[in-house]
């Protein structure tokens, strides 16, 4: 550990070299110049312009156990997360986005805090998916209530496109597969326990669903909030073959916002 006249002298000792470099430059573009030359010219690198989103960003700070927070990342294991648990690693708050990843052997969840329990409410959220990878299975919008195991989902399941699920006391009880090729979306749920589910995609309706759709005419009926989340399957039927994260895949939220109904 350097002390700090030490750190001092070498940062003198950077910015002499930083000094020699652009000093050097100078007199290679004049030389240039005298031999009828131009001189080189730095690449211009291009940053994408990513639209802001009409959402307010994901309130932070994300703090692993601590639910006061708006949003907690998840740290643990389940057995459907084939050996990439969850780590709160994975889930960073960059500027006004939320980064969700998988990377080799971790996974990333975040959840609402209980203060977001609704049975009459609108969520919305603005997202960038990461690519449609068989075995990975993105959900950045999903409600639940882990007491009566009520859920409803969307997933990208691998490549196979997007599937919009309800659950009731943990049993599936309705669910729709949509095709395409998926990138910046804007998607919505609304619900009203015991009555009605509508999930919406770039602002248009996907499907409405009520108690006389589902089996048995089962449906959601307890207070839910909302959880995003990108995992592996080793389901190969439902989302493809796992074949490893590589650099990493990342999932971005850019908005997020709940309305009552």
């Amino acid at each position: 550990m350097l002390t700090d006249k030490e750190a001092r002298a070498l940062r003198l000792k950077i910015a002499d070299r930083e000094g020699d470099i652009a000093n050097a430059q100078r007199d290679i573009d004049a030389m240039r110049l005298e031999l009828g030359e131009q001189p080189e010219t730095p690449p211009v690198v291009v940053v994408p312009d990513v639209p802001k989103s009409r959402f307010p960003a994901v309130a932070g700070p994300l703090q692993v156990w601590n639910w006061t927070n708006a949003w907690g990342p998840s740290e643990w294991d389940e057995p459907k997360l084939s050996g990439y648990p969850w780590s709160s690693a994975n889930a960073q708050l960059i500027g006004d986005d939320l980064s969700i990843k998988v990377t080799e052997k971790k996974s990333a969840q975040v959840q609402q805090n209980d203060a977001g329990l609704s049975t009459s409410a609108r969520w919305d959220v603005d997202v960038t998916l990461a690519p449609q990878t068989p075995g990975l299975i993105q959900a950045p919008l999903w409600l639940y209530n882990k007491d009566t195991k009520d859920e409803i989902d969307f997933e990208y399941a691998g490549d196979k496109g997007l599937q919009l699920n309800v659950y009731a006391k943990g049993i599936s009880v309705w669910g729709k597969v949509i095709k395409g090729d998926f990138k910046r979306e804007e998607l919505a749920v609304e619900y009203r326990a015991g009555k009605s589910i509508i999930f919406l995609a770039n602002g248009a309706e996907l499907d409405r669903v009520t108690p006389e759709m589902t089996k048995g005419n089962a449906f959601p009926a307890s207070p839910m909030k909302a959880l995003m989340e990108m995992w592996v399957s080793g389901a190969v039927g439902w989302a493809g073959a796992w074949k490893g994260a590589g650099t990493g895949l990342e999932m971005r939220i850019h908005g997020f916002k709940q309305t009552a109904l």
